[in-house]
């Protein structure tokens, strides 16, 4: 038997049988929604409070609760944010996660603060609307791996964001941003010494960079705004 599609899919076992037979029905939906999502090389998945719960459609405060639960039963380990709008990081236990955990699978903080960072900042921007993949989660430890800084990784955001808005009011495009994965080519454009932009520097880059993209975010959503209202 053949499935449709490799992407995306994920193994259902005695692992998840296994929550199954533990969780409500509730902390269940929150559980196999974390393991889709997760990196399957960590089992970790980072996301706010307030995003997961708009995810699984449900409230903040019983997805608060889903994620007691889990923890409790020892399914999910969590490292809590302050409040429920920043970014939590989330590992699925060994003993409900069907892939073998890789060499590293427990992230040191300073990898953990990276991913908060990296989902942070696109939060941020309005026309970001990502739900971090596993494929996403891969890609941001990958990017800690070979010394990418956050820093970094918010010009290319800035840079990026600003072309995309370029490209909605000028309505050459209506597509907004699904993905980290989306932001490779910049990232790459940012940090490889031989391309122009690498040179830029911090001024430019805090001062006029960051301004630009400001202004014309403001403007798309002014305008995008608008359209809603007419409607």
């Amino acid at each position: 038997m053949k499935i449709k599609q490799e992407r995306g899919w994920f193994p259902a076992g005695d692992e998840m049988l296994r929550a199954f037979n533990i969780l409500s029905d509730g902390a269940f939906r929150l559980y196999f929604y974390v393991c889709l999502h997760a990196s399957r090389t960590s089992a970790t998945y980072v996301s706010s409070q307030a995003l997961l719960a708009k995810s699984v459609h449900r409230s903040k405060g019983s997805t608060g609760k889903y994620i007691e639960e889990m923890r409790a039963a020892g399914v999910l380990d969590v490292n809590r944010a302050r409040n429920q709008h920043e970014e939590s990081a989330m590992k699925i236990c060994e003993r409900f996660w069907p892939y073998v955990y890789s060499d590293g699978a427990d992230l040191p903080t300073e990898q953990v603060t990276f991913l908060q960072g990296i989902s942070q900042l696109l939060h941020e921007r309005a026309c970001v609307k990502s739900r971090f993949s596993n494929a996403d989660n891969d890609y941001a430890i990958e990017l800690y791996a070979r010394g990418i800084s956050l820093l970094q990784i918010e010009r290319a955001v800035h840079l990026a964001c600003f072309r995309k808005y370029s490209s909605l009011l000028s309505q050459t495009t209506k597509d907004l941003i699904v993905s980290f994965l989306y932001f490779q080519d910049v990232i790459d454009e940012v940090t490889d010494p031989e391309q122009p932009i690498h040179g830029q520097t911090d001024e430019w880059y805090g001062r006029n960079l960051r301004l630009r993209m400001l202004q014309v975010e403001q403007q798309w959503i002014a305008q995008h705004s608008k359209g809603l209202h007419l409607t």
